[in-house]
């Protein structure tokens, strides 16, 4: 049975012009559910932005457009773990344990990271996105003067990002440099070897570029898949999970002096 459920649907003439009672109306889903849905972050409405929308007492009017994405199976991360390194009035770093969302996905944002620190009741801009999967460090704005200027430093690399991994196999090269195009793009990743044991080899990874799933995907073109992960990779199931972590960044801007933020001990992989 399909529990994932996707309406799109527009007011008319004549429809109800409150937003829980057009809904109902419109997609047949029960008020109880609709509720839900919203408090998810499940409806979207289409302007000329794509917004969530969850006020369930909202006005409408002829014309608007919604969409609702509902999956009966979603189930909210658990968000214990969170932490933060640093929470200030520019910018604030934050650790994401696995399992939770960078932003959440049509179905929801509930339970995000940026969901999170958007009911702190301040701006919030997501500088940059770390897999479901990866454990590790992530950096957010709270003024659109920090959100663009360390979207620039992103942009331009100044930002360095560090993670560890422990991947299929051994590396017998120490240090490396994989240099494979993704999606048509350049990706280059650098590693290095931390210790090897009979199966896997631990190494710290670099980024210079910041593809999707870029380090996963270079692994796995190189026959080194990452352990426990989902998606690339053969034979390299792990009970443990997908063993990838961003571990470290460091920060140039406000400081005089580059700033540089790391895992506590027992969140790192080495």
């Amino acid at each position: 049975m399909n529990t994932k459920v996707h309406h799109k649907v527009k007011v008319a003439n004549g429809d109800p012009l409150v937003l829980i009672d057009f809904l109902t109306h419109a997609t047949k889903m029960s008020k109880s559910r609709l509720k839900v849905v919203l408090t998810r972050g499940g409806v979207w409405s289409i302007r000329r932005k794509k917004l969530r929308v969850r006020r369930a007492t909202s006005e409408v009017r002829a014309g608007d457009i919604f969409e609702v994405y509902d999956d009966t199976k979603l189930e909210l991360p658990d968000v214990s773990g969170v932490y933060a390194l640093e929470d200030g009035d520019q910018y604030s770093v934050w650790f994401k344990p696995a399992g939770v969302f960078s932003q959440g996905t049509p179905y929801g944002d509930e339970g995000s990271m940026l969901r999170l620190l958007e009911k702190s009741k301040r701006e919030v801009f997501l500088i940059h996105r770390l897999d479901r999967e990866t454990a590790g460090i992530m950096l957010f704005a709270h003024t659109s003067k920090a959100a663009a200027m360390l979207s620039k430093q992103f942009a331009d690399n100044e930002i360095t990002k560090i993670y560890q991994a422990e991947v299929k196999g051994k590396i017998e090269q120490s240090i490396g440099v994989i240099d494979r195009d993704l999606g048509g793009k350049h990706a280059l990743t650098h590693y290095q070897v931390i210790k090897r044991t009979e199966n896997s080899t631990f190494v710290q990874i670099e980024l210079e570029t910041g593809r999707l799933h870029q380090a996963r995907r270079h692994f796995e073109a190189i026959g080194h898949p990452i352990l426990g992960d989902p998606k690339y990779g053969k034979k390299n199931k792990d009970l443990r999970g997908l063993q990838l972590v961003a571990s470290e960044l460091t920060v140039p801007w406000i400081f005089k002096e580059p700033k540089h933020y790391t895992l506590n001990e027992d969140l790192r992989l080495f």
